[in-house]
């Protein structure tokens, strides 16, 4: 088949489906309404948000980044292109824009972004701190200097220190 046939056959075809192939892949305008009803639901969403609860700065910081990123959103920005801005916004970098993309993510889907764990892990003590405790192990491995394994430190552990130290221990220690 010559070009100029394959030429006719597509007009052909787009006339007899109403549009062609390139069109077929162009978004549709239908959902856009939607989209942006959807955008301006959740930027209220953010407002108050930020107004009633009593939240820590690194979160407003993120609501706040998420609620400019839906805004831009909504003014017609592409996803990527409206993180960045966010980001330069805020003068931090490209894993800002791709922590604020996935927070915008998190926030239409749960409502809410999710929160920062910094500095909530368990804070403890090791029975080790302990002067005594410390003294009675070290005695231990001095009396014992060349006829110990771990199985003996652990039975002496088990049945002297915990004991002495108040801890009733049911089962062995492995």
């Amino acid at each position: 088949m010559t070009i100029y046939r394959r030429k006719n056959k597509a007009k052909t075809d787009a006339q007899r489906n109403g549009q062609t192939l390139d069109q077929f892949f162009l978004p549709k305008n239908d959902d856009d309404d939607e989209e942006i009803d959807n955008f301006t639901l959740m930027i209220n969403k953010i407002e108050s948000k930020l107004t009633s609860e009593n939240l820590t700065p690194n979160h407003k910081i993120r609501l706040k980044a998420v609620q400019h990123f839906l805004q831009l959103r909504k003014k017609g920005y592409a996803k990527i292109k409206a993180s960045e801005v966010v980001s330069d916004l805020m003068g931090k970098g490209k894993w800002f824009a791709r922590c604020v993309r996935s927070w915008s993510k998190a926030f239409i889907e749960y409502g809410d972004i999710p929160k920062c764990r910094r500095g909530e892990h368990l804070v403890g003590t090791s029975i080790l701190e302990d002067e005594d405790v410390k003294l009675k192990i070290n005695s231990y491995l001095r009396e014992n200097k060349f006829d110990i394994t771990i199985s003996k430190f652990r039975d002496y552990v088990s049945d002297e220190i915990l004991p002495y130290i108040g801890i009733e221990n049911k089962t062995k220690i492995r």
